[in-house]
């Protein structure tokens, strides 16, 4: 619906939105090479000027220590100015989680299309995830460790099973 006093034709206007990716990496270049492909220069935080992805030309690049906690958020909020509105379109999942956590801290012309806080906890949380989807389709049993005690667990796992690489060796050896 058009705003207040605004003709049908305010409907067909483009909305002007600055997209903004947060955290500059393989993902995040992705996002900004198909952006730049529809012509539109996005915001991106990042915590590595020294990145091969800072070489960007059109992105406007603005440094961020941390990509969570307190410096993004304030990060994110000095950057947005008011004349424009900001929509979050991709990040790291620290990121995700910090936007998430601290919605309200945000300014109001940031947006975020996420869905509702607890479903982002349980897309970040596997096992919450996994939980979830078993209630609705038929899955291969998952298991989630406590611990990595190869000694304790290895004969206890039935396959297929999520498993760390950097214990593979530890787990191979008991079978």
């Amino acid at each position: 619906e058009p705003p207040d006093g605004a003709g049908p034709a305010a409907l067909a206007a483009p909305i002007s939105m600055v997209p903004v990716i947060a955290g500059f990496s393989v993902n995040g270049w992705n996002v900004y090479r198909a952006l730049v492909a529809r012509g539109l220069s996005p915001v991106a935080l990042d915590n590595d000027p020294g990145s091969i992805y800072w070489k960007a030309r059109r992105a406007e690049l603005v440094y961020c220590e941390r990509l969570g906690g307190s410096e993004l958020i304030e990060t994110l909020n000095r950057r947005a100015s008011d004349d424009r509105d900001y929509v979050v379109i991709s990040a790291t999942e620290e990121a995700v989680r910090t936007l998430n956590a601290c919605r309200g801290r945000l300014r109001a012309n940031i947006r975020l299309l996420f869905p509702a806080p607890e479903i982002i906890d349980m897309l970040l949380d596997k096992q919450k995830f996994y939980e979830a989807a078993r209630e609705r389709f038929r899955l291969s049993p998952m298991y989630f460790p406590e611990s990595w005690d190869s000694s304790r667990i290895a004969g206890d796992l039935s396959f297929p099973c999520i498993r760390s690489e950097e214990h593979t060796s530890e787990l191979q050896s008991h079978h």
